[in-house]
């Protein structure tokens, strides 16, 4: 089975190299491609152009691209042929609950998807505690993160395939910051960028700039059908799609599912 990894943190990330260490030990056919440095909030964005480089990362070979991560995928596609069966978006440094239209974890995956560069897709999250954030260097020992959240990751991972991705073609992954008891089916959370993600955006009139400011996670309470709360509420949550973000009854049937972890 060949797969492909990616992310938009870049490719030496933290919660990159925790995804290499599940990967390259459950497949055999392993490349990654992903953004030189940090290209969060990119989405799908796709410039088509810009520089790239062989690398490897804990034993794996790959590409980074100077671009956004669809960039990224986009170039294995022409560089490592478009026959992968999946690709592994992730672990991204953060939540990605709603409809993240901003995600370039989710960005990289759909376009891997829409280029049929690979089949299918799996997005992976972690809400980081805040000591972990920017902490992304290649010298960070994996070995203080193999309990939590390295071996859940490898779970979730496990149990997907077990469950043929219940029937979907393209997952996203969140995990809390702390070791979770179950794992939620759920439907992504409305208006989340609102409810959930707790910045502001401060204008300055008089030098007419904008900046965000703020990015902890407001703690919410309500529906666990919903991954923003389920995993506010300390589950992880995975919200399966069809490859398009739509889906079907048999989807749908299956929010609210609890499975234990």
């Amino acid at each position: 089975m060949k797969v492909l990894l990616t992310n938009d943190d870049g490719y030496q990330a933290l919660g990159f190299r925790m995804l290499i260490s599940v990967i390259k030990d459950l497949f055999d056919e392993v490349y990654f491609a992903a953004p030189e440095v940090q290209q969060s909030s990119t989405g799908g964005s796709f410039p088509g152009k810009g520089r790239w480089d062989k690398a490897a990362v804990d034993g794996i070979e790959g590409v980074w691209v100077s671009g956004t991560p669809a960039d990224a995928t986009e170039l294995a596609g022409e560089l490592f042929g478009s026959d992968f069966d999946y690709v592994f978006s992730g672990m991204n440094m953060g939540s990605n609950v709603g409809s993240i239209p901003a995600s370039g974890t989710m960005g990289a995956a759909e376009q891997a998807l829409d280029k049929a560069i690979a089949q299918r897709a799996l997005v992976f999250s972690w809400r980081v505690p805040e000591s972990l954030w920017d902490k992304t260097a290649s010298d960070v020992p994996l070995s203080q993160f193999r309990a939590y959240p390295t071996q859940t990751l490898k779970k979730l991972i496990e149990l997907a395939f077990t469950n043929d991705l219940w029937g979907g073609e393209l997952l996203n992954f969140n995990l809390p910051d702390k070791k979770p008891a179950a794992l939620r089916i759920c439907a992504p959370a409305k208006r989340a960028y609102k409810k959930y993600y707790a910045y502001t955006l401060a204008v300055d009139h008089e030098k007419q700039t904008y900046q965000k400011i703020g990015a902890d996670p407001r703690p919410l309470t309500g529906d666990l059908r919903f991954d923003a709360n389920a995993l506010s509420q300390g589950f992880a949550t995975v919200v399966p799609w069809l490859a398009n973000r739509w889906v079907n009854q048999a989807l749908l049937n299956l929010v609210g599912e609890e499975i234990a972890l």
